[in-house]
Order: structure tokens, then C-alpha cells, then sequence
């Protein structure tokens, strides 16, 4: 059984960037980032939860990474792991939104919404002739 929902590491040297590391659930120690000793991991351009992270290995957070919630549109629970239920599109207003990385982990915020491209009447019926 593994130690971390999101990064486990033995051994070895990491490089992460542009992830969120947040509501993992892994059930021992370290539930978004686990290393074990002589593991390395460095993060840029993310958003962690430092309450979840375990092991003794070495840790480096670059100025740009965000550690408050991501606000996902409904992360779902935890209750009934292993799941992909969930809407993990970022809400409006999420930190991870736009700033000096652009986005963090998606490309949009969208919750509940269905994207539509904007196109003109003859487009339209262009594709249903």
C-alpha cells in the first residue's frame, strides 16, 4: 500500500511543477507527497498541502507555489477511496487560477458550466447541411 495519494518517492530526485497536490487520500503517512529517506523533491508553479506530507526526505517549495486550497468545484469524499468521482475543474476565484504561473493543475474554472465556443448563425447551419 502506497504512503502518499499524490508523490512517493524512494531514492530518487524529483522535479514537480504545475500540479496540485491537495485532497489525496491515502491512508498512512504523507497523503499528498511521501519521501522516504534520500529522496529530494522540489516543487514550482503548485499548490500543496503541507499538512500532508510525510516521510524524512528533503523538501524544497520555490517561491512560486501556492499552499492554500485549490477550491475544486466538488473534490468529492474521501468516505470511498479508490474513486474518480468528482468535478476537479477549479472554481472562480481559485488561487490556482491565472497569477504569476498561469494556471496550476487545469486550464480553465468551470464549475457546472458546459464551455461553448462562440460561432455565427451560418456556422451552424453549415454543419447540419
Amino acid at each position: 500500500m502506497s504512503a502518499a495519494g499524490g508523490v512517493s518517492s524512494a531514492g530518487s530526485s524529483s522535479v514537480v511543477g504545475h500540479s496540485i497536490l491537495w485532497g489525496n487520500c491515502a491512508p498512512l503517512d504523507g497523503r499528498e507527497i511521501h519521501l522516504d529517506s534520500g529522496s529530494s523533491a522540489t516543487f514550482d508553479c503548485s499548490a500543496v498541502d503541507q499538512s500532508g506530507v510525510g516521510g524524512t526526505g528533503g523538501i524544497v517549495y520555490e517561491p512560486s507555489v501556492i499552499f492554500s486550497d485549490p477550491l475544486f468545484c466538488d473534490m468529492g469524499s474521501c468516505a470511498d477511496p479508490p474513486t474518480s468521482l468528482g468535478d476537479f475543474y477549479l472554481a472562480t476565484g481559485s488561487p490556482c487560477a491565472g497569477g504569476p504561473c498561469g494556471y496550476v493543475g487545469h486550464l480553465s474554472t468551470a464549475c457546472g458550466e458546459t464551455p461553448v465556443a462562440r460561432t455565427t448563425w451560418g456556422a451552424i447551419r453549415a454543419a447540419f447541411r
